[in-house]
């Protein structure tokens, strides 16, 4: 069987060549914007390097910290207070084998007497030191090593500042006496402190009216607040001979007999303390 000839055929259209351009137009408008839509699907290299550079950047990354487990049966406010297991001495806790040793009321009085460390520039570390030791020894108990009770008063020797940086060292970073005490006079003995100490034994002068017993006796002051100066005993009773006056120089020379440089030091040294006792007495 035949179709009928009019079956596919269009309806008479007038204007044929203007309906013509306008199907044309319209195809070629879908054709554009397919073309266009397919090419913005595929990525070109820079765009793909991008995506390659970022896929690497999440696959180095740290994983993120975990969140810690917050009680939500806490106060608000107890969030705010530190743990106390944490707050700990620098001092680590000195190892006693044998005994007990407990602070007393009576070794805190002591160290009050004897008077606390602030850092003050007229207080002298080394004279802190020196009492300190003076106060622990006083104490002697049995399985107890001297170290271990040095150790654990030290701290109630300090006050404002100083023990304020006591605090602050790490904790349990200080084991031994020895440490400790070397950290508190690298702290608050310096180097320029004990340079300027160093000078006043080698420049040191007789002052005006002052007696040789006085001039001896601030003489040996010096080199008790530093006793690493340095200087051997015939530099310094030299430096000491040198800064008398003119006076007391002739008097020192009279009484050796002789030249300074030719007699020992225990000579000089004792013929300096007689005379200096005589000055005092009258």
């Amino acid at each position: 069987m035949r179709n009928s000839p009019s079956a596919n055929l269009e309806p008479y259209d007038p204007e044929i060549n203007r309906t013509y351009k306008q199907r044309r137009r319209k195809q070629k408008q879908r054709g554009q914007s397919v073309g266009t839509a397919s090419m913005a699907d595929i990525p070109n290299d820079h765009e793909r390097e991008q995506r390659e550079r970022i896929e690497r950047h999440r696959d180095n990354q740290d994983p993120p910290p975990p969140q810690p487990d917050l009680d939500e049966n806490k106060a608000i406010m107890e969030f705010g207070i530190p743990d106390l297991n944490k707050l700990t001495s620098a001092i680590a806790p000195p190892t006693i084998n044998v005994g007990h040793f407990e602070i007393k009321s009576v070794m805190i009085q002591m160290l009050n007497a004897a008077g606390q460390f602030g850092g003050l520039p007229s207080e002298d570390p080394h004279l802190h030191l020196k009492t300190f030791l003076e106060v622990c020894d006083s104490f002697v108990i049995l399985g107890i090593p001297p170290d271990a009770i040095r150790i654990k008063l030290f701290p109630f020797s300090l006050r404002d500042k100083v023990r304020t940086w006591l605090n602050n060292l790490p904790a349990n970073s200080i084991t031994t006496w020895n440490d400790l005490g070397s950290k508190f006079l690298l702290k608050f003995f310096s180097s320029t402190k004990n340079a300027q100490l160093r000078g006043e034994i080698t420049n040191f002068q007789q002052k005006p009216g002052e007696s040789t017993y006085d001039a001896l006796d601030r003489f040996k002051d010096i080199p008790r607040k530093c006793p690493q100066h340095g200087l051997v005993d015939w530099v310094q009773i030299e430096a000491f001979y040198k800064g008398l006056n003119t006076q007391t120089r002739s008097i020192v020379d009279a009484s050796l007999g002789g030249s300074l440089i030719m007699k020992s030091y225990e000579e000089v040294y004792n013929l300096l303390e007689r005379m200096a006792m005589n000055s005092h007495q009258w």
